[in-house]
């Protein structure tokens, strides 16, 4: 088992960060951010393949060494036999934004 813990970084005119409540309601809030350059999540959580944190480091590097897009997309895993509460982070690296990698 790996586990995740990583923050990705992007340019943005406006950061902000969502918070859950015990309501599951979101709120937007500015004060967890040094900058303009702070993606306002952090991706954490297990999986059970170590290529999985390699992904996450490659789209890091894309946005830092090589001012790249980096697209990321949240899918709810129902039918994981580990976890039915599970949630798929795809990364893309790809200009187009349609080459998700999970």
């Amino acid at each position: 088992m790996v586990s995740l813990a990583v923050d990705f970084i992007m340019s943005t005119d406006k950061v902000g960060s969502l918070e859950q409540d015990a309501d599951h309601s979101q709120e937007e809030t500015d004060t967890d951010f040094e900058g303009p350059d702070t993606l306002p999540f952090k991706v954490m959580g297990t999986c059970y393949c170590s290529s999985r944190q390699n992904i996450l480091e490659k789209g890091y590097l894309n946005l830092n060494d090589y001012n790249r897009h980096v697209y990321a997309k949240l899918e709810e895993e129902p039918e994981n036999i580990t976890d039915n509460e599970a949630i798929a982070v795809y990364i893309s690296v790809d200009d187009c934004g349609d080459d998700f990698r999970k």
